[in-house]
């Protein structure tokens, strides 16, 4: 990132009130009034929470319109987003979100200057621009957004691991954010709204959306009441997180009656039981972290351990990794507990979010080591009687948890099901692709995998430039022949065993085009529609940041740029499991007659999402190579590899591009010999001449 030129920081203040003028002195009651066991000074109290509906229409900044633009650009004003679709949800609602957002940057001590919000938006030598992670947090109800964005960014960007959005939403006046009662026992006496909870829903999705925002890291998090949002808006199931956090966590309603006065009684427990219902139905998010302070006297420890159960079940429902619970003890808060500004023992905001290591495992990255619970911890098992929890219902089925817009089931057949190549030659005609499943044993893609890492030792240089981008490589450039036929798996398992397999999709693929001999004659006879071109393939170093470009693996002209047969295609194979986090490849169906991005061009959002996971191993991608595609961040520690065999049709053969042809001869023909007759008829012009040795070299980069 190009970080602004060094400035001297603002002046900290906390955005408030004027100061109204003072009233005469009232005498002092002869005893205090007992502080409520529920909640929140500040405007929790019902004191405080008079003083600020009075004083609503004073202090209320008139909010910017966000624009279709870089909304994170002025993060001093109060921006705004309004829902004009008309729907019941915006009738319903208010309608509008207000909210202050950022650019934060590592180290820096405020926001960048927002006359050119385009220059950080880039990191140094990355032109692609893919897109930043983007955080949603929402704060208890004494701490307006500005104070979240403009007082603390330098706390934040002492912690930011890389440049990220922060968004900071405005609880709407009269509400515990998704209660319609923010006095001091609204968290109880208080109704849900649903609606509200779809706005902003809706709101943040189009704020993911926006240009600059990387879709497949997003992250939402809260404290204390913003705690409450965030498990709520969890709950909706609207949003594809890459991480989700809480800390000081309640519910709407209790789990019990303690402390609660008679007058309040009526539906609190029954309440919590709704709440739990709705969190029981979550859509997962690829970690999680809860994190409470057991002697909290404002959120009580045994309600925060029962949503953070039910939290837990379902993420294992899901298959997704359970919540990380840190129980804070007293010598962790941010200020002594008991102490002026810790009464409650509910200061722990810093303690929970201010690291490194939570925003990099927020953002899909490494998660951080658990921390040992108390061995005392107190149980979260509900009590029998009247007031205990029934057993929830049972939940919804789980959606597809990694972040893409595709529906990769869709467009995948397995190769064991009967008429499977016609199927699957139905979605290479529509879409330009298909995934075929079942085609590697185990054996197999475990033996081309570990050639795979044979071959990047010797092609990966200690900066990692790389041949394709940093940190991306082909091995087919890497290689002095130009093919890894030469390595005996990529010719046993991928060329013969699961090309032979792939032969009837094949033959349906290329059908259409006109037949050359492999040897270039005119006897029908030896008449093929396509044949093997090389054996190449990509892959991406673990911990890469940045996306590729999406683009066309050919230019072709316009006689041969017709939808079928496709003038070239790839067969990638999955070595290993492809995720969301290990660097899929991105790809857009039906963009096979469409050609590369100009120059200056900019991707739809939309296109950051079409992602191909998740994809077991065994499988194999289908690919006509002028479907525009691309590759995205490998979040992982360990490299991804996707090896490939490619094929051309006879009508490409037959212009005998410069670029292309004549073809490398580089399989040898000791292996050659081995493959099977429909196979060795494919590789006629890529076969080795006989007493031919060849020496294969790698180019390290």
């Amino acid at each position: 990132y190009r970080a602004p030129p060094p400035q001297a920081p603002p002046q900290r203040r906390l955005a408030s009130a004027p100061t109204p003028p003072k009233a005469p002195a009232a005498p002092p009651p002869e005893r205090p009034a007992p502080r409520p066991r529920g909640k929140f000074s500040g405007a929790a109290s019902a004191a405080g929470a008079s003083a600020v509906n009075g004083q609503e229409e004073v202090k209320r900044k008139v909010a910017e319109p966000c624009g279709e633009g870089c909304f994170w650009s002025k993060p001093q004003r109060l921006r705004c987003w309004t829902d004009n679709s008309g729907s019941d949800v915006a009738l319903m609602s208010s309608g509008v979100v207000e909210f202050h957002a950022a650019l934060v940057l590592p180290g820096a001590s405020r926001p960048p200057p927002s006359s050119d919000p385009s220059q950080v938006l880039l990191p140094e030598g990355d032109e692609v621009g893919c897109g930043l992670p983007i955080a949603f947090y929402f704060a208890g109800l004494g701490e307006p957004a500005e104070h979240v964005i403009m007082e603390r960014y330098q706390d934040w960007a002492s912690v930011a691991p890389e440049p990220f959005i922060l968004v900071a939403a405005s609880r709407q006046p009269g509400r515990w954010w998704f209660i319609d009662d923010d006095t001091c026992w609204g968290w109880i006496s208080g109704e849900f709204r649903p609606e509200v909870v779809e706005l902003v829903s809706t709101w943040m999705e189009s704020l993911i959306g926006r240009d600059g925002v990387d879709c497949s890291r997003v992250g939402l998090f809260g404290f204390s009441a913003g705690a409450y949002a965030a498990t709520e808006l969890l709950a909706k199931g609207r949003l594809q997180l890459s991480g989700f956090a809480i800390g000081g966590t309640h519910g709407h309603g209790q789990s019990d009656l303690e402390g609660v006065p008679p007058k309040r009684a009526e539906g609190v427990v029954e309440k919590f039981q709704a709440f739990q219902g709705r969190l029981g139905e979550h859509q997962g998010a690829l970690w999680m972290e809860a994190t409470h302070a057991r002697s909290d006297q404002q959120c009580a420890c045994k309600d925060a351990l029962r949503i953070f159960e039910v939290l837990s079940a379902r993420q294992a429902e899901l298959q997704l990794p359970e919540v990380q619970v840190r129980i804070m003890g007293p010598e962790e808060h941010d200020t002594p507990p008991g102490s002026r500004t810790n009464k409650t023992h509910h200061d722990y905001m810093k303690a929970t979010f201010m690291r490194s290591e939570f925003f990099v495992a927020l953002f899909g990255g490494p998660a951080p080591t658990p921390k040992a619970l108390p061995e005392d911890l107190p149980s979260a098992a509900p009590e029998a009687g009247p007031a205990a929890l029934p057993p929830r219902r049972q939940p919804k089925p789980p959606m597809a948890p990694p972040p893409t817009s595709l529906d990769v089931k869709k467009l995948s057949v397995s190769s064991e099901a009967p008429d499977w190549e016609v199927r699957a030659f139905e979605l290479f005609s529509e879409h330009g692709f298909v995934i075929v499943e079942d085609l590697l044993k185990l054996h197999q893609y475990t033996a081309v995998h570990r050639d795979c890492e044979s071959a990047a030792k010797a092609m990966v240089g200690n900066d990692r430039r790389g041949n394709r981008g940093p940190g991306r490589y082909s091995f087919g450039v890497a290689s002095s022949s130009g093919s890894m036929l030469h390595v005996g798996t990529w010719a046993r398992h991928l060329l013969d065993g699961a090309g032979g397999v792939l032969r009837p999709l094949l033959d349906l693929i290329f059908a259409a085009g006109d037949a050359v001999g492999p040897d270039g004659g005119d006897d029908a006879s030896e008449k093929l529609a396509f044949s093997v071109y090389a054996g190449g393939g990509d892959f991406v170093t673990g911990d890469v940041r940045s996306h590729q470009k999406m683009h066309s693996d050919i230019n072709i002209s316009k006689a041969l740029n017709r939808m079928l047969p496709p003038p070239m295609l790839s067969v990638n194979f999955c070595v290993q499991d492809l995720t969301h986090l290990n660097g899929p490849t991105r790809i857009v169906p039906g963009t096979q007659l469409e050609g590369g991005l100009g120059d200056g061009e900019t991707e739809p959002a939309e296109w950051r999402c079409s992602r191909l996971c998740p994809v077991p191993a065994g499988a194999a991608i289908v690919r006509d190579v002028r479907v525009l595609h691309g590759g995205t961040p490998n979040l992982t520690p360990k490299t991804r590899y996707l090896p490939s065999i490619e094929y051309v049709s006879a009508g490409l053969r037959e212009t005998k591009r410069k670029d292309m042809f004549p073809q490398r001869r580089g399989l040898p023909r000791a292996l050659y010999e081995k493959l099977s007759p429909e196979v060795q008829e494919l590789c006629g012009e890529i076969v080795a001449d006989e007493g031919e040795v060849a020496q294969v070299q790698f180019h390290r980069k």
